[in-house]
């Protein structure tokens, strides 16, 4: 496993791979820390995929980083991100997440906040909209 990074911001031309899932790392426990694994996971890939949309910003930090998509990110210092969170990160930013029928979601929203998208999951606090295939 990795060891942890600092924080990289957007606006930074660290684009190595450890900063990239530093990133991962610091939207999961902001975003789903209090999740079941699942929710985690699917945080994660919801990150990497936005990267390979060409609709949002084309890296795991730049998705991260992007105004009005994550809640309260502000960085954390990374010795308080715990081992699993790290291991899903590093996972979803190689590719070895595997996540069957959950592989297209780009947005994922907390429950209190209902939007509209053909298919809908809902695991933990959050839903997680997958375009249909």
């Amino acid at each position: 496993m990795l060891l942890p990074a600092t924080t990289a911001n957007a606006s930074s031309a660290n684009h190595s791979a450890q900063a990239q899932i530093s990133c991962i790392a610091q939207a999961i426990y902001h975003e789903a820390r209090g999740e079941p694994l699942m929710g985690q996971r699917l945080v994660a890939k919801v990150i990497v995929n936005r990267s390979e949309d060409g609709d949002w910003p084309e890296t795991p930090c730049g998705v991260v980083y992007q105004p009005d998509q994550f809640t309260g990110f502000h960085g954390v210092p990374t010795h308080l991100i715990a081992p699993q969170i790290w291991r899903v990160a590093e996972a979803a930013y190689e590719h070895r997440l595997d996540v069957p029928g959950w592989a297209s979601c780009i947005q994922y929203f907390a429950t209190s906040r209902q939007r509209y998208m053909r298919r809908v999951h809902r695991v933990g606090g959050h839903d997680f909209g997958c375009p249909e295939s």
